[in-house]
């Protein structure tokens, strides 16, 4: 799944703070699935950050056709990738600033879904010492569900101490 990562100018960056949004989870569009101002993670930030985030079919598809299959491919060979992830985070949002970055950095997550997660938060081996296994793929295929994988199984291991 290809992302883009995009700074901009000083002229642009107070636009980015007053965004009435942290995060858009772009569910069902045709090519994104997050636009998330990245740097409002940060206590103090030295500037703002968006990151967009292609969805799964998207990122296969443009792999495949923008030989962006292979990880050593050039970073300029990604950047048209990138600029129409940031046109339609730009049309998403009404924020036709977003598509004229300063800097873009595109991403490739090459395995960023699980591809056959499982239903069970996590799972446990049958072992003399307990062994667990959890993950993103437990519950899901987001980091959201590595984060509830890792919390649900630390309930049952405390629950048995």
């Amino acid at each position: 799944m290809p992302g883009a990562i995009a700074t901009y100018s000083p002229s642009l960056q107070s636009r980015a703070t007053q965004l009435p949004w942290q995060g858009i989870h772009c569910t069902g569009h045709a090519t994104l699935a997050w636009i998330g101002l990245n740097s409002s993670k940060q206590l103090h930030p030295q500037h703002p950050v968006i990151v967009v985030q292609s969805n799964a079919e998207f990122g296969e598809a443009q792999f495949e056709q923008a030989g962006l299959e292979s990880a050593s491919s050039r970073p300029s060979d990604r950047l048209p990738v990138g600029q129409q992830l940031l046109t339609q985070a730009a049309a998403v949002t009404g924020e036709a600033w977003l598509a004229a970055p300063e800097v873009l950095q595109v991403h490739r997550w090459g395995y960023a879904f699980a591809l056959s997660p499982i239903v069970a938060r996590s799972l446990s081996a049958q072992t003399a010492a307990p062994l667990w296994f959890t993950g993103d793929w437990c519950g899901g295929n987001r980091v959201e569900s590595a984060f509830l994988s890792g919390r649900a199984t630390a309930e049952v291991i405390a629950s048995h101490s």
